[in-house]
């Protein structure tokens, strides 16, 4: 596929540490270092999504990380992450509850 980068994009954090699998068929632990990417028109249809365990990186206010792509997130707009607690922390403050950054796979 093509290599996409995503400036400006909204992200926000949840608790993915439900009890049921993600939209990838695996279950997310609250300290995983996990994303879940933009509805249908990003995140694509079919099971397990054409963007499932896919390794995005993600930077924000000079920090840099990694993760996978596990989970679909319909209430994100296009180019929008919805992250783990643990992973949102590594950033910012949760308490933030929205921060904008960049991202590319």
């Amino acid at each position: 596929h093509l290599f996409k980068r995503f400036s400006g994009a909204r992200w926000s954090w949840y608790d993915a540490q439900t009890g049921s699998a993600g939209a990838c068929g695996t279950y997310i632990g609250n300290a995983d270092f996990v994303s879940s990417c933009g509805g249908f028109a990003q995140f694509g249809s079919g099971y397990p999504g054409p963007h499932c365990f896919e390794t995005i990186t993600m930077s924000y206010g000079g920090r840099t990380a990694q993760a996978v792509i596990l989970d679909m997130c319909p209430g994100c707009p296009y180019g929008g992450l919805d992250l783990t607690p643990s992973l949102f922390q590594f950033f910012a403050d949760p308490g933030a509850g929205i921060i904008y950054g960049e991202w590319d796979f």
